[in-house]
């Protein structure tokens, strides 16, 4: 598991975990978020 610090100034910080590697399938193959917490924050004000 790795914790990445998104955004300096705010320090928003995630946890990204990698379950598996599948090289089957059609391509481009993309990361596919399978469990969130918590509400998504705005990046940027309006």
């Amino acid at each position: 598991m790795e914790l990445y610090l998104f955004d300096y100034g705010d320090e928003w910080h995630f946890r990204v975990e990698l379950e598996e590697i599948r090289r089957e399938g059609r391509k481009p193959r993309e990361p596919k978020n399978i469990e969130k917490k918590g509400k998504v924050p705005k990046q940027y004000g309006e």
